[in-house]
């Protein structure tokens, strides 16, 4: 992950700002202007993930490092406009902990449709064989 010096100059990047417009669009500034009533941080990460998930088609062609990225910038962005300064490293930590459990989601979420797709196979031959069976 890049420091936050090198993030700032990302985000004077004219790509950068065209995609942080996009997402704008698509309703980033209600994300941004979440007011934090405790300092549980964790909700602003889940909210901007969520958002982030339901926007998917914005990243189709982004690397996973610049969406890492901006992620970054617009938690930054919450915590700032809440007055809210807290160390590099915590962020990095909550950030941390939030990948592992987006990729154990992403990981259940895989199996679930593999056995979805399996048990509507099943489920198929069993209803083709006893179909043939009747006549």
């Amino acid at each position: 992950m890049r420091t936050f010096e090198e993030l700032k100059l990302i985000s004077q990047n004219e790509n950068f700002k065209k995609l942080m417009d996009e997402l704008k669009i698509n309703g980033l500034d209600t994300v941004l202007n979440i007011k934090m009533e405790s300092s549980n941080y964790v909700t602003v990460f889940v909210n901007v993930l969520a958002f982030f998930d339901n926007n998917k088609n914005v990243f189709k062609n982004i690397d996973a490092e610049t969406k890492e990225d901006i992620l970054v910038l617009c938690i930054d962005e919450i915590l700032e406009r809440n007055g809210i300064f807290i160390e590099d490293e915590v962020i990095e930590e909550y950030l941390r902990l939030l990948k592992n459990s987006y990729i154990v989601q992403e990981g259940v979420e895989f199996l679930y449709e593999i056995v979805s797709s399996f048990m509507k196979r099943v489920y198929t031959w069993f209803k083709t064989k006893f179909n043939k069976n009747k006549k």
